[in-house]
């Protein structure tokens, strides 16, 4: 197996990992790679209503809590030829804590919701969608 052998320079790594996107998506790569080395760590004074959860899957490290963030996701299920059933993702919501909300700044003003009234609210918007470009009646 031959091993793939990336750019040398800092400058081309965006073109490189880019490389096979659509040119439409190609220039948000690189938006995020800059986003990823100026984050330094989760640990930034900026990173909000992140937290310590319960870890679903903890897998071979059998880690018992993840930190990060919780999103409800609305998904499009595909089952491809060469591999099996994935989800691609349509729509999501942030879910915060309701612990967590006091640490957002005021500004926000975010709302409690739980994981089941952001789960309908994807649900509302996905009936909407589909009664708009008629699939749905």
């Amino acid at each position: 197996m031959a091993a793939a052998n990336g750019p040398t320079e800092w400058s081309e790594w965006g073109e490189w990992l880019s490389g096979g996107l659509h040119g439409r998506c190609r220039w948000r790569l690189r938006i995020l790679i800059l986003g990823m080395l100026l984050a330094q760590g989760r640990r930034t004074s900026w990173l909000r209503a992140a937290g310590i959860h319960h870890n679903p899957t903890p897998g071979p490290a059998d880690a018992k809590c993840v930190y990060g963030h919780i999103w409800v996701t609305l998904a499009l299920l595909v089952r491809p030829k060469l591999w099996g059933t994935i989800g691609l993702p349509l729509l999501a919501r942030l879910y915060v804590r309701r612990k967590d909300l006091p640490k957002l700044p005021k500004r926000y003003r975010w709302p409690f919701q739980t994981k089941l009234e952001l789960a309908v609210e994807l649900i509302q918007w996905l009936a909407g969608f589909g009664s708009a470009i008629g699939v749905l009646e």
